[in-house]
């Protein structure tokens, strides 16, 4: 059975996530970035939540305590309003595994389907 991942930190710099994984890794915990080259690109234009460093919940605890030890700067993942977005969008099965770039993608597609929907029923009831 597959261990559930949970979201560490988000960080708007890929430098301090890329030596937050490497400070990890030498610690014998495996992580892994999300949404780290999506914050490359459109990152600097606009904010998208910076990239999430994700890991097995069963090294939550020894990760926070590692991280807390080093001095890092840290935040909680929901403490963004992007980051909320997303933790709402990890409620929805559908989006649950998806990175932000598809879970953006699929929630545009489905608001111009429901307008192009209602417009269609709002022709037909006129």
């Amino acid at each position: 059975m597959e261990e559930k991942m949970v979201t560490l930190v988000c960080l708007q710099s890929n430098a301090l996530a890329e030596e937050i994984q490497q400070l990890l890794a030498e610690s014998g915990i495996t992580s892994y970035l999300r949404n780290e080259y999506t914050n490359r690109i459109v990152g600097p234009m606009c904010d998208i939540g910076g990239v999430r460093i994700e890991l097995a919940e069963g090294d939550l605890e020894a990760a926070t305590e590692l991280l807390q030890e080093s001095g890092l700067p840290l935040a909680e993942p929901e403490a963004t309003q992007v980051g909320r977005i997303s933790h709402w969008g990890d409620n929805l099965p559908f989006l649950r595994h998806r990175p932000l770039e598809q879970r953006l993608w699929m929630i545009t597609i489905l608001l111009i389907l429901g307008l192009g929907l209602l417009s269609v029923i709002l022709y037909l009831l006129s």
